[in-house]
């Protein structure tokens, strides 16, 4: 370790700091500059003024090097990420030099690099780390939208690779070795980037930064920011032009990976309409990128006039990510379609001079700012439905509004004052039947937000979408700016979304949809499969399919075509199997719920003790209420846990409440009994009951229910009667309250908690109250299934005191983690889309659940299976409740009979087709799928190590044994024949004898008295099998077999279609 003193000079050795203006500081070592200090350091440069005197070392902390500030005696700070050996590194000089490419825009030039460090843009000096949309002019080239310098989270200005992030960046990144003439190796620097090909590369390397830039004769022409993901340099040289470095993995940009011949159709479309289905797992996002650097290389359109888009953030990042390699397609505008819609609703406001209030906090919380704003005006004009509000659920109001604004429907459209266009698309919103007030509460929000000028998330569509239809030029302008437009994940269009592309292609038609309607499962908050499905239609544009699975193996992928191809609503298509990896699905079925969770818990106790990590397995849920019996089953056997998308079951609101209600139960009974206790910790649990349900006592009055408790040590229950005769006409609720807190102190020592909170919920309506909060009938059966599995995880526990004891050590302990490598990820099938991982475990897979009845939409609950199912990469586990009615998607595929099918059809063809079973081979001969699995599970097939012409032999020789030998089961020659899967080798079909001993087990199925004609069978020139023959009294028929009786004489055995063998 070298210890250093930050000093104001370079008057003797140690860490010296250098002023280089633009927000950032050099840090050097004697002469020698280490690298260009920004964010977190910088400001921790500024802090201290240089005037206070640091102890900084350079440390090496698993194989990466960093600058270490120490603290204290015992605590230190890492101040900023070091690249290794690079402080041993002065002007260094190497030679890149890649493989001609003919189409390099500047081919045999030298290059020379400058290695700089800047926090602003060198092309509109605007500092990087705001808002991109803060950007004078159409500056987006070096801004944080391209990379991951601006800090999402914390919205600051330059927090670029700030101490937190530096080891997730180290992470498998690409080093670059110089190696002299000595043939001394140095690594002077873990990331360059992807260079062009044809070109040669002269890099002076003097230091480094967070952004690199690469500029040739005073032009910029690339920069990096972090690590791109693999690519690498193609061949370094020295300057002798030896080969240092040499990968033949990558070749020409659109080369370096094998395409498919789908793929490739999808990558040289030039124009016009074109839909592209992509099924789960078929790379559509690498078709995508390829397809835009192609255009963009080959010059089809400016870069600039490319729109790429999505409704989803994940999949946007991803296009940004894979684009990044080309610096040709850097220009390319990649973005959201919310920051699409606030793109033209800045710019028609800015062009109509129209105040526009964007507030640079969260859109989601400003959304909530605005209700609790509607909320105020509601009370001050006295509405009728003002009480219900102080138990609104904001979530589930602000899921109304986002459905009607992405399906344009207006709180009021008489006052919309929207063109004839607009009217013929946009509705009259309407309140949900269960909650009728909800319509004027979004009357109420809308006049809020138009009275600030806010906008939301939801009116950055809606808006854009008015702005285009309003305002001509504002629509020639946005038809002008892109000659290209390309959607991804188009399957989850909403009506608004469609509107706005609608208009922007409707000149050019250069317009790519790329989705798969089969995973469509937003229909909920306003997606339609209708938009991708009517796509080709509509546009008369070009189809193409991808249907190629590069993810799953082959039960994976024959379970989910069995299962989605019962949806109706949807364009025919099959997935095919890509791998040939051995994977394995099975349905694993439990007497009972916490059967199955036994059985989960000891699945990851044996998969944990194999080294599985936990990275690569996920449980997937389709309600979050399925998750407390798992969890309890994790915490009893002390698995560590994380849920992506929730909080623990005890931590949810409807939990809490039954929880805090039995406290203030327990806080009635210790007061009416003189304990002593604090008081104050029923503060929390008192203010959360008190209006619910409603009751409609002010919060004023709840307080001071609650200081006259503190003060008098007098019990809840009594407090409340003495303040009913003050509450109007909420008295008679204020005293329903008195008494069922009353009725609890009574019974909570004297009955089980799950029987308590049973008969609590009987007595208040609770759970009632907390379904109708909902408007969405999913969300109301979710509820319902969350307070059952809730009480039947308290049979567990003796009494109240120990069950609230447990639900507060919970939460403790579950924040300590006690081994992230073998924490189990718990999430809802939702929240997995465009994911994947080695093992995929999906519970509760009976009807209810999945499919789960509350949602309306039957074909979507199918779609969620499917996108489940699609997740696993090589194993996957289905678990069903054999005491619950059976999935559906189960029943209706024969899901266990197609997956046991599958894996005896493997082990026969695997197996030495010499000694196969008579059952082995006749199931090979009746297989009805055989054909399916030659189709969609060619690589499978292929790599099976099966002797065909053997097989094929004994095939046939067993068909024309079948066709001799009538045997007691049911078998149709006809229909064998029908769907014969292969084709019958040419040759002699029909033996002179029948050895039954070729075919071990076929004599069980054969009679005695057939037997014995057997060992005398013979093959007759005159009366061959299969010759047609007529009899006098049975009519036609056909010969089976010739043999000879105990006197010698010669018989025929004949079938006759109307009387049978005779």
């Amino acid at each position: 370790m070298r210890c250093y003193t930050i000093q104001q000079n370079n008057s003797e050795p140690g860490i010296y700091i250098t002023w280089n203006g633009n927000h950032t500081a050099g840090i050097e070592i004697g002469s020698n500059l280490l690298v260009e200090a920004s964010g977190l350091l910088y400001e921790n440069i500024i802090e201290n003024q240089i005037n206070k005197i640091d102890r900084i070392s350079i440390q090496k902390k698993q194989d990466n090097w960093f600058l270490v500030k120490e603290q204290n005696k015992d605590q230190e700070e890492i101040l900023i990420f070091i690249r290794e050996k690079l402080f041993n590194v002065d002007n260094t000089t190497l030679i890149i030099k890649t493989k001609k490419d003919k189409k390099a825009p500047c081919p045999n030039r030298v290059k020379t690099i400058n290695v700089t460090g800047t926090n602003r843009c060198p092309l509109c000096d605007v500092d990087l780390g705001v808002p991109i949309d803060d950007y004078p002019g159409n500056c987006k080239y070096l801004h944080p939208d391209n990379g991951i310098a601006y800090d999402y989270e914390k919205k600051n200005s330059s927090n670029f690779y700030a101490s937190s992030k530096h080891f997730e960046i180290a992470r498998g990144i690409h080093k670059i070795d110089v190696i002299d003439d000595e043939k001394d190796t140095v690594t002077i620097f873990e990331w360059l980037g992807k260079l062009s090909k044809g070109i040669t590369y002269e890099l002076n390397i003097t230091g480094s930064s967070d952004i690199i830039y690469l500029h040739w004769s005073g032009k910029e022409l690339d920069y990096w920011r972090n690590p791109k993901e693999g690519t690498t340099p193609i061949q370094i040289t020295n300057k002798k032009n030896d080969i240092l470095i040499e990968d033949p993995k990558f070749l020409e940009p659109s080369q370096d990976i094998i395409f498919t011949d789908e793929q490739k159709l999808v990558v040289h479309h030039d124009y016009g309409p074109a839909l592209v289905f992509a099924v789960a797992g078929s790379g559509k996002t690498t078709c995508l990128v390829y397809r835009i650097e192609r255009l963009v290389r080959e010059g089809l359109f400016p870069p600039e006039k490319i729109l790429v888009s999505s409704f989803n953030k994940m999949a946007v990042e991803e296009i940004h990510s894979k684009l990044r390699r080309w610096s040709c397609c850097q220009p390319v505008d990649v973005r959201t379609l919310h920051s699409l819609g606030l793109s033209i609703l800045k710019k028609a406001r800015l062009q109509k001079n129209i105040p526009l209030s964007y507030s640079y906090e969260d859109p989601e919380a400003l959304k909530k700012k605005i209700v609790f704003e509607a909320i105020k005006i509601a009370r001050g004009k006295n509405v009728y439905y003002g009480d219900i509000l102080d138990n609104l659920d904001i979530d589930d109001f602000l899921s109304y509004v986002e459905k009607c604004k992405t399906n344009i429907d207006y709180a009021d459209l008489n006052e919309a004052n929207l063109p004839n266009q607009g009217l013929q698309q946009a509705t009259q919103a309407k309140a949900p039947q269960n909650l009728p007030w909800y319509l004027d509460l979004y009357r109420l929000y809308e006049e809020v937000r138009k009275t600030n000028n806010w906008i939301t998330y939801d009116d950055m569509l809606l808006e854009g979408w008015e702005s285009l239809i309003s305002y001509p030029e504002i629509l020639n302008f946005f038809r002008q700016k892109y000659s290209c437009v390309l959607i991804d994940e188009f399957q989850d269009i909403n009506k608004v979304q469609h509107a706005i592309l609608d208009l922007l292609i409707d000149e050019h038609r250069n317009y790519m949809a790329i989705g798969d309607d089969d995973q469509t499962i937003y229909q909920w908050r306003g997606a339609d499969p209708n938009y991708i499905i009517e796509f080709e239609k509509r546009y008369q544009a070009k189809k193409y399919i991808l249907s190629l699975n590069f993810r799953s193996t082959a039960t994976q992928v024959l379970l989910a075509n069995e299962v989605i191809q019962h949806n109706k609503i949807r364009s025919k298509k099959t997935l095919h199997l890509y791998r040939t990896e051995k994977g394995l699905s099975q349905i694993i079925p439990a007497q009972n719920p916490q059967s199955m969770v036994n059985d989960i818990v000891d699945f990851f106790h044996k998969k944990f003790n194999e080294g599985l990590l936990s990275e690569d397995i996920v449980i997937l849920v389709r309600l979050y209420s399925q998750t407390p019996i798992i969890e309890s089953a994790f915490i009893k056997n002390d698995i560590d846990y994380q849920i992506i998308g929730n909080v623990p079951f005890y931590q949810r609101g409807e939990i809490r409440l039954f929880l805090d209600y039995l406290r203030i139960g327990l806080y009635e009974l210790f007061i009416s009994e003189k304990r002593n206790f604090e008081i104050d910790n029923a503060w929390n649990a008192w203010m959360n009951i008190y209006h619910q349900p409603p009751r409609y006592i002010k919060r004023k009055v709840a307080r001071r229910i609650f200081e006259q408790v503190k003060e008098k040590q007098d019990t809840f229950s009594n407090t409340l009667k003495y303040h009913a005769p003050f509450t109007g006409n909420s008295r008679e609720k204020v005293l329903n309250l008195a008494e069922h807190l009353e009725w609890l102190a009574s019974n909570i020592n004297n009955d089980e908690p799950s029987i308590l909170l049973k008969n609590l919920d009987q007595k208040m309506k609770i759970s009632q109250y907390l379904m109708n909060r909902y408007s969405r009938l999913e969300k109301k059966e979710e509820i319902q299934d969350e307070v059952r599995n809730f009480f039947d995880y308290c049979r567990d526990f003796k009494n109240v005191h120990e069950l609230l004891e447990h639900f507060d050590t919970l939460a403790e302990s579950q924040n300590i983690h006690k081994n992230s490598s073998r924490r189990v990820t718990i999430m809802s099938i939702h929240q997995a889309k465009g994911k994947e991982w080695d093992y995929v475990l999906i519970p509760h897979v009976n009807h209810g659940i999945i499919p789960f009845t509350g949602n309306e939409i039957f074909e979507e609950e199918r779609r969620l299976f499917y996108v489940a199912v699609t997740r696993a990469k090589k194993f996957l586990n289905i678990y069903t409740i054999d005491s619950k009615k059976p999935s559906q998607f189960l029943s209706e595929t024969d899901a266990e009979k197609l997956l046991q099918s599958f894996y005896r059809t493997e082990s026969i063809l695997s197996s030495d087709i010499q000694k196969a079973s008579f059952e082995d081979l006749l199931t090979l001969l009746t297989h009805h799928q055989i054909k399916l699995y030659q189709k969609i599970l060619a690589p499978w097939w292929n790599s099976l190590p099966t002797d065909w012409e053997k097989l094929f032999k004994r095939l046939t020789r067993l068909l024309t044994y079948l066709e001799r030998i009538p045997l007691n089961m049911n078998i149709s020659i006809p229909n064998i024949k029908r769907n014969l899967w292969f084709e019958i080798p040419q040759g002699q079909l029909y033996p002179e004898e029948i050895d039954i001993q070729e075919f071990p087990g076929i004599e069980k199925h054969i009679n005695q008295e057939i037997q014995q004609k057997i060992k005398h069978c013979f093959l007759s020139e005159e009366w061959p099998p299969k010759k047609k023959v007529i009899h006098s009294n049975f009519g036609e028929g056909e010969v089976i077999m010739t043999y000879k009786g105990k006197t010698g004489n010669c018989y025929l055995d004949i079938y006759f279609p109307t009387h049978g063998q005779k």
